[in-house]
């Protein structure tokens, strides 16, 4: 299964086994933007990205950080990774700094 995210003329997707990422940083997870103009969307992902660097730095040390970040939120069956679901949200905020005034549809 995947978050299928449409806007303007890109159609993204990404694994739904990242969701407790998304929804840890972001309240409503990827499913919040549904509905949203890119223009509004932007600052939403831009603050869930933030929220992810902030608590992986803040809450382990830098030697670790990354590594025990990754084991966090990583899928059991390794159907996605914390990278690919942090270039997932920076994707759909490229889009949506292109399209401000599209409509996002998550499915």
């Amino acid at each position: 299964m995947d978050y299928h995210v449409s806007i303007g003329n890109a159609n993204l997707s990404y694994t739904v086994f990242m969701k407790c990422l998304f929804s840890d940083h972001m309240p409503g997870g990827i499913d919040r933007l549904n509905g949203m103009k890119g223009i509004e969307a932007v600052p939403v992902i831009a603050n869930a990205l933030f929220e992810i660097d902030r608590k992986r730095s803040k809450r382990w040390s830098d030697t670790m950080g990354d590594k025990f970040f990754e084991w966090y939120y990583k899928d059991i069956k390794l159907r996605g990774s914390v990278m690919g679901a942090i270039l997932f949200l920076s994707l759909i905020m490229g889009e949506c700094a292109m399209n401000p005034d599209a409509t996002i549809r998550v499915e």
